[in-house]
């Protein structure tokens, strides 16, 4: 049975982020009117913070910046352009305008997170034009109530405004995807707090009782690296050589690889999903180029990063698991049965209503895995997935990975977790030493620690 939502609150940081973007508004008050070459009349710059708020913290931060600018402004704060404040806005014939900013913020913060993330810029310029569209469409009814005028009147009258519009529209749309890839946690909201006590929601499932349903094996992807070497800032003073000259086929179910922190085990996961490119040579999933052809190697995996607070995006356990879904040509009654199904396979039914960054570490894993797993993909890429967990959810996430039907490549401190594995691949400051079945490979790899001329001793 489905539980009822569970009473929606605003956490602390969200509290601060709110606190500064109405601030942001008030500020942007403050500048005079300026004259560009696009408008016949001044432009001033107020009207950008709200659809800026929407873009950067979401629908319902963004619309609550404004509320609370709003408030503020009719307690008498002369917070509006003008130096204006005071219950005296309502009767004024901007109103409508004023009253705009809350769901033109929310607009744009709702349409921005259903694009997912990275948006492209263009994508964002359309949702700050539809935000400015739903402003003109409270400002003209107000200017018609409080000025007496007709719709044409209102609309000859607010018609010199919309030029220097659109362009802070556009101004917006490109702040906001700046801040959307220079900070994608203030972008999305993810927290890392210390969770609740949920042991008592979760009681009827135990930690190790997660089965999955799909168990039918499929045919391994087959990668293949040809020369392949990477570089961090490339050409720069600051180059770092991370890989050298890896030339590979790998063709087997479970592949892990270990090494030293550095030593170019997560830089070879990240060049597989097409993250990162290869400064030398070309790499294949399954005859995939991942540079050449990159949107089709995304669509084929998945990737797992070591703290699932840089992949859990969305507000509720539900809503982050059916965001994987969100291009998927599927009804939104088939998209609410499989998103069902994953909460039930990952026993995570009792949470779906919570807010996600409140789970566990391990609750947390579990569903950014879920939430990789519903897109179906062929690959699972993992960048020490178990970094943050405690021992009874390390098991239950080594149980869970025995099942899986993907093909998995799993970098990893965690030795015993490799014992399973068909293959495991030891790297040493950015070379291949080692390449073997799992017992031989892994004692290479001790052998290599306990030297103390290597490098991963200094």
């Amino acid at each position: 049975m489905r539980q009822t939502s569970s009473p929606k609150f605003v956490a602390a940081p969200d509290l601060a982020l709110i606190a500064v973007f109405a601030g942001l508004t008030a500020v942007l008050g403050l500048i005079p009117p300026i004259m560009v070459p696009i408008s016949p009349v001044p432009v001033t710059a107020q009207s950008l913070g709200p659809v800026l708020a929407g873009i950067v913290l979401g629908a319902r931060r963004g619309a609550l910046s404004q509320l609370l600018l709003m408030v503020l402004v009719l307690v008498g704060l002369p917070l509006l352009s003008g130096g204006r404040g005071g219950i005296g806005v309502l009767a004024g014939v901007t109103v409508g305008f004023f009253v705009g900013w809350l769901p033109m913020s929310w607009l744009a913060g709702w349409l921005t997170y259903r694009l997912g993330a990275p948006a492209r810029i263009w994508q964002v310029v359309i949702v700050a034009l539809l935000a400015t569209l739903l402003l003109y469409g409270t400002g003209l009814p107000g200017m018609m109530l409080t000025g007496h005028l007709s719709l044409s009147k209102a609309a000859l009258a607010t018609a010199p405004f919309v030029p220097g519009d659109i362009a802070k529209a556009i101004l917006a749309a490109v702040v906001g995807c700046g801040v959307h890839r220079a900070y994608p946690k203030l972008l999305t909201g993810r927290r890392q707090q210390e969770p609740p006590d949920l042991t008592q929601t979760v009681a009827a499932s135990p930690p190790r009782s997660v089965t999955l349903q799909t168990t039918t094996r499929r045919q391994p992807i087959v990668i293949e690296l040809c020369d392949v070497s990477h570089t961090y800032d490339a050409n720069t003073p600051s180059a770092h050589p991370a890989l050298h000259d890896l030339t590979l086929r790998l063709d087997e179910r479970r592949i892990g690889l270990i090494g030293h922190n550095g030593s170019g085990k997560s830089t070879l996961v990240r060049l597989l999903d097409g993250l990162i490119n290869p400064t030398h040579g070309t790499i294949t999933v399954d005859g995939h180029d991942t540079v050449r052809d990159a949107k089709d190697v995304r669509a084929m995996t998945g990737f797992l990063f070591a703290s699932p607070d840089d992949q859990i995006i969305m507000p509720t356990v539900r809503e982050d698991i059916a965001f994987g879904l969100r291009r998927a040509k599927l009804t939104k009654q088939d998209v609410a049965a499989r998103v069902d199904a994953q909460l039930a396979e990952f026993g995570l039914t009792p949470l779906a209503e919570r807010p996600a960054h409140l789970l566990s570490g391990g609750q947390k894993q579990l569903l950014a895995l879920a939430g990789v797993l519903i897109t179906q993909p062929s690959l699972l890429l993992m960048d020490e997935p178990t970094t943050l967990l405690d021992l009874r959810n390390e098991c239950l996430f080594a149980d869970i990975m025995a099942e899986l039907p993907q093909t998995v490549v799993l970098a990893t401190h965690r030795l015993d977790l490799l014992a399973e594995f068909d293959r495991v691949l030891v790297f040493d400051s950015g070379r291949l030493v080692a390449d073997d079945i799992p017992a031989v490979a892994i004692a290479a790899y001790q052998k290599l620690m306990r030297r103390p001329t290597s490098v991963a001793a200094l």
